[in-house]
């Protein structure tokens, strides 16, 4: 699963809200399957909050932790799989690296954060941010962000609200690919805009299934 179909996922999940929400994917012969003592729990997060982005994000906001789940290898543990979520939507910008391994920029609105710790080194070794709707439509001033929108307001002429989701930066996509919210009287969506050609990505483009 590549970075932006995983982020698709779970912008989707965060924007219904479901009670299961996606399981962190892991590269690792044996992947997160069992529950984590209070004690493993706690030293988790005391790494998580030595990290400069995520002290940031979790100082500053209310938060829960969801799901800890055990990263283990041959048997032994290595680490632990967090879902956190957050009480409100938080703008974040920063550097990322996903579960896959893969790194990338992104500037956007979340609600949750994958984290996958290492409690041997007491590093974070990955953070997959949840995107999700911003409070109050509040949108940030980024450059091409307007042009972009006008993009999906032609994709779909009947748009009753158009709501700037995120942008992310990778490999494929050094100038950006946004994310957009669209809700109109056949339905809800989620249209990516690539921000170097201005136009819509199909394959990230995909409506809000209702379960």
């Amino acid at each position: 699963m590549s970075i932006i179909i995983a982020i698709l996922a779970v912008m989707i999940a965060a924007k219904l809200g479901p009670p299961n929400p996606p399981a962190p994917q892991v590269t690792t012969t044996s992947p997160p399957v069992t529950g984590l003592s209070e004690d493993e729990k706690k030293a988790a997060l005391s790494v998580v909050f030595q990290h400069p982005l995520l002290a940031k994000i979790l100082s500053g906001n209310n938060w829960s932790l969801v799901e800890a789940g055990s990263w283990t290898q041959n048997g032994e543990l290595v680490g632990a799989a967090l879902l956190i979520r957050l009480n409100e939507p938080v703008w974040v910008e920063g550097s990322f690296s996903d579960f896959d391994g893969k790194s990338y920029r992104a500037a956007l609105w979340i609600g949750s954060l994958h984290v996958l710790v290492d409690l041997r080194g007491r590093k974070v070794e990955a953070i997959s941010p949840g995107m999700t709707i911003p409070p109050q439509y509040s949108e940030p001033l980024l450059p091409g962000l307007e042009k972009a929108r006008q993009v999906v307001a032609n994709r779909v002429p009947t748009a009753q609200s158009i709501v700037f989701n995120g942008v992310f930066y990778t490999d494929k996509y050094p100038t950006g690919l946004a994310f957009f919210y669209v809700k109109d009287m056949k339905g809800e969506y989620f249209i990516a805009v690539n921000l170097a050609t201005m136009s819509v990505e199909d394959k990230y483009t995909a409506p809000v299934i209702k379960r």
